[in-house]
């Protein structure tokens, strides 16, 4: 298998969370010494939930080790993690159509929102 070089900027996050806790963290599931799964959570303090929350910005497992557990596993060290770190809330979005991970999330207790998500970029 052919490694895909990291998207421009994506390296640079990710030296900084890793390098800064305060920033989130990010877990991985491993098999045979090669990562096959990641998770990488954003923290940042909120007024709505009077506490530090995390948002879940990645959870992916390439798709030949799908269907293993192993992303309920990084699911699961995700939420260990979240509560030994006393975060209040988790936060996450699905991209519609996504009902493996809608089923997953309902299982760990996530509830969907009734909220619209917007964004503005502003690398343009």
């Amino acid at each position: 298998m052919a490694l895909t070089p990291l998207p421009i900027g994506l390296s640079g996050v990710l030296q900084k969370v890793v390098a800064d806790g305060t920033r989130g963290f990010l877990l991985w599931a491993r098999e045979a010494g090669r990562i096959v799964g990641v998770a990488y959570v954003a923290t940042i303090p909120s007024v709505e939930h009077c506490g530090s929350v995390a948002w879940l910005e990645e959870l992916y497992v390439i798709p030949t080790h799908q269907s293993r557990g192993i992303g309920t596993a990084l699911a699961n060290a995700v939420l260990d993690r979240a509560h030994k770190e006393g975060i209040v809330a988790i936060d996450l979005e699905i991209d519609a159509g996504q009902n493996r991970s809608e089923s997953l999330y309902r299982r760990l207790g996530f509830r969907p929102l009734n909220r619209s998500r917007w964004v503005r970029d502003l690398t343009h």
